[in-house]
């Protein structure tokens, strides 16, 4: 990394992460446990997973991009000099250096107290610990495939593992593992171990995710109980805070939710219901393996939102491929119209990538950015009446 006598040195101290930096680059934000969070280095800006992938995202002629590092040796530089990075700036902040700036919340002696209690006390300081810190998160969690945007901070807790239809022709997920639910006492281990791991570094998180792909096999009460069961466990350990719950479920289980059996879900905590919905199309449905109905659909979420749950509903740009493409998008206006969604809500717009063109003809010739381009404008005028928010979810940039 290049050092600029200029530049100042700088920890910035917060209650979910450190951040120490040269100038505006490099940059390494740690969370308390000092495991390296998001990397700028040499103009290029990295986020790492606790299952130790490193994604490079960035911009390019006016398009966003996102790919994971895939060679070890240039991986292990990164992390290499983010430790160094780290090792300099606290010992030059807290050392009192002309050249060094020590921000946050608090006052400056609070502010050093608060760095040299994290310098002392976290378990990660070396490349060495980082890869053991890797090799634990993969014997207490499987490392979830995908989370929507909103959700990127959440702390993921298997209530679930894989999904229970796990046929849809445009999505490998889940085909590595097999679907069940936890029973309450596999649950509470699974928890217990994930915040063990996790350690101060639960700060970071913002809320809980309840994996994997969908809870709506369990009755309502259920989900209730494994909620409640969860914050127990969870305000043990961080006693001044409170946690929100986010799950996906499905529209298509044969028994799935009514409005007047799900006050008890939320009354725990859960607070939004994330839906694949996919499109608004019965045939680009059919064409996909989605063993859903619209009207179906337009149910389900309404009957979340009469029992106080806020809702995303996540459609795919580009299913369906060209033949269906204009059926797709109206299809999809007229349900997101019928779902009842508000101030508060969110509908997701997820390219199709990675997934054989098996979804309709013509699908090579599709130009997934003008396909979104055309969602959003059909979209436009109900989403100014409604005021819900309409945001991209692109599954490359994605990173646990």
């Amino acid at each position: 990394m290049k050092r600029g006598a200029e530049r100042p040195w700088t920890a910035a101290v917060s209650d979910s992460t450190i951040t120490l930096s040269h100038g505006y680059d490099p940059v390494v934000a740690c969370d308390w446990e000092g495991r390296p969070l998001h990397v700028v280095r040499s103009g290029r800006t990295y986020r790492r997973g606790l299952g130790g992938s490193l994604l490079e995202k960035g911009y390019s002629a006016g398009k966003r991009w996102a790919r994971v590092e895939t060679d070890p040796v240039r991986a292990r530089n990164i992390v290499e000099e983010a430790f160094e990075l780290v090792e300099t700036a606290t010992a030059r902040a807290l050392a009192g250096d002309s050249q060094a700036l020590l921000s946050g919340r608090g006052t400056p002696r609070e502010l050093r107290e608060r760095l040299e209690a994290w310098r002392d006390r976290r378990s990660i300081r070396t490349p060495n610990d980082l890869e053991r810190d890797r090799r634990r998160f993969a014997q207490v969690c499987q490392v979830p495939p995908i989370l929507p945007p909103d959700q990127y901070r959440a702390l993921v807790i298997q209530v679930t593992t894989g999904c229970p239809w796990n046929a849809c022709r445009f999505c490998t997920l889940y085909t590595d593992r097999p679907y069940q639910v936890l029973s309450p006492e596999r649950l509470l281990q699974h928890a217990t171990d994930i915040a063990e791991y996790m350690g101060a570094g639960l700060s970071y998180r913002q809320s809980v995710f309840l994996g994997d792909a969908s809870l709506s096999r369990l009755s309502p009460d259920a989900v209730a109980r494994r909620v409640r069961l969860l914050s127990d466990l969870l305000e043990e350990r961080t006693p001044r805070r409170s946690w929100t719950f986010h799950a996906f479920a499905d529209a298509f289980t044969p028994a799935a939710w009514p409005a007047r059996s799900l006050e008890p879900m939320l009354a725990a905590g859960l607070r939004r219901v994330h839906v694949g919905v996919e499109s608004g199309s019965q045939a680009v449905l059919d064409a996909c393996g989605k063993p859903q109905s619209p009207d179906k659909v337009a149910r389900f979420a309404r009957s979340l939102k009469e029992a106080g749950l806020g809702l995303s509903a996540i459609f795919i740009v580009g299913l369906g491929g060209k033949r269906l493409a204009e059926e797709h998008v109206n299809g999809s206006v007229g349900l997101i119209e019928r779902m009842g969604l508000g101030p508060g809500d969110l509908v997701y717009l997820s390219p199709l990538v990675g997934a054989v063109p098996q979804t309709g003809e013509g699908f090579a010739d599709l130009d997934l950015a003008d396909e979104e381009a055309a969602f959003r404008t059909r979209l436009e005028p109900l989403r100014a009446t409604r005021e819900f928010r309409v945001a991209r979810y692109d599954l490359r940039e994605f990173v646990y």
